[in-house]
Parts: C-alpha cells; structure tokens; sequence
C-alpha cells in the first residue's frame, strides 16, 4: 500500500507520526485530493501494521515492527512524540495495554469505514453515462463472415488469371468477414477504371496488372485500400494555325488533278 509506504518516510527515529490524516494525505497524495486517507488508516491499523492512539488529548501513529527494519543516524533528533504503552509484537497479535487498544485491532474482520475523509463526506463523481445523458450502449454484434465462394468471384471479377492458388489463400486467411469482402471488390472496381490500370486508349494493361499486382499481391498488400485517379479520356490539343494551314494546302494539292 502505498499509503504505508508513505508514513515511513514521515515517522520521526522511533517510528511515530502526529495522527493527522488531512497532513498526511497533502504529504503523500498532494495531487490526489479525493484520496482516503481515513479509510487507508483504519485498514492498515486493523492489520496490525500501525498502532493508533492518544496520550493528553492529542492523536499518534506508531508503526509497528519499526526497530526491527531501522537503524536511526546516532546525531538524529530524539522523537518528542511520546510512546503507547507497548506496540504489537507480531501482526495479528498484540500486547498494547487495553485503554491504548483501538476496537478495529479487537476483531479479525475488516469493515469498510464510513465514506468520510477529513475534508468531509467523500462525493462520488457520476459519469454522464452514469447520470444518464449518453443513450445505453447496446453488446456488440457478431459481424457477417465472408460469402463461402468469394474467392472464386474475386478471381473471376480480376482482370488477369495469375496466381490464382496463392491469391485463394490470401483470400481465406485474410477476408474473414463480409464488409472486408465488400472493401476488397469495391476496391477491385475503383481500379479497374483509374489511370494505374487503364492506358491512353481506355483499355487495360494486363502485362503491367500481372507484372505488379496479381490478384495475391493486391490482397495482401492491401490495394483495395487505395484510391486511384479515375481514367478519363483525353481532351483533344488544339491545333497550331499555321499548321493547320499547311495540312489544308496538302489535302487540296492531293485533290487536284495532275
């Protein structure tokens, strides 16, 4: 716990600490102010890992077992914080005087305290799924698998018949559902009329397709993914005057007769 951890690095040479939960929380929480500290306490005394009591009105911490983990500096500050009775000698056992005997070390069992810190009743903070301003999430649905002959329409759909064994592989390890089987043939179609497929002329360039993406490697290089400039036809250039000119002299020379 790291609460625990915490107090030991506050215990004067003997091992005891004013029993002041706001103090402790600033010192070891300073950036949790929501942290219970009260409740953190009366777990760790209930274990019997600290003693809590009071001598004249005021409030301690004793941490048990502390001689047998530490070796104060001869020149350190003598504790002016004044001792219980006697501390517990094991956990789960102890030997405090009755009066000194808080009632959670009394009983085995470990209640939850009230939700008090010391700044007051601890608030819980309410989500807005919690307060109900977001609609209830509804359990996820199992997605549709792939149809069982969509390899063989994706090959039958593809424009080169290359590869077709490892392309039928690739197809059943990696298409598993029906949207990933609608993404591959959506995909296939946005290629076959773009630029990368498509020459000047508007007719496929099935040398280059088989060459640089046969129907395996378009799977599993996740082509379908892509999208392509669609082909367009070419608008025609204009023609230079001049030589639009010197093409009309020819065809009336050609038609003349010799």
């Amino acid at each position: 716990m790291l609460l625990f951890a915490g107090i030991w690095t506050l215990a004067d040479r003997t091992g005891r600490l004013e029993d002041r939960p706001s103090r402790i929380r600033v010192e070891i929480f300073p950036y949790s102010p929501r942290t219970r500290v009260v409740s953190l306490l009366a777990a760790l005394e209930a274990k019997g890992f600290i003693v809590r009591y009071e001598v004249n009105g005021c409030k301690y911490i004793a941490i048990t077992n502390w001689s047998k983990h530490q070796n104060p500096h001869r020149d350190e500050a003598q504790s002016t914080i004044p001792a219980p009775c006697s501390l517990p000698t094991q956990h789960g056992t102890s030997t405090v005087v009755a009066g000194l005997i808080p009632c959670t070390l009394i009983t085995d069992s470990l209640e939850e305290p009230p939700p008090y810190d010391a700044l007051g009743p601890v608030i819980p903070i309410r989500t807005a799924k919690d307060a109900g301003l977001l609609p209830p999430s509804t359990p996820a649905q199992a997605e549709e698998p792939a149809p069982r002959d969509g390899a063989v329409l994706y090959l039958s759909q593809y424009p080169v018949q290359v590869n077709q064994d490892s392309a039928a592989r690739a197809y059943l390890s990696i298409i598993k559902t029906r949207k990933q089987h609608e993404e591959l043939m959506a995909g296939l179609e946005r290629h076959k009329v773009s630029t990368l497929w498509l020459d000047d002329a508007g007719e496929l360039k099935l040398t280059e397709i088989a060459k640089w993406t046969p129907p395996d490697q378009f799977i599993i290089k996740r082509k379908c993914r892509d999208h392509p400039p669609p082909w367009a036809p070419r608008k025609p250039t204009k023609t230079d005057p001049y030589q639009a000119a010197i093409e009309r002299a020819r065809a009336e020379d050609a038609r003349r007769p010799i």
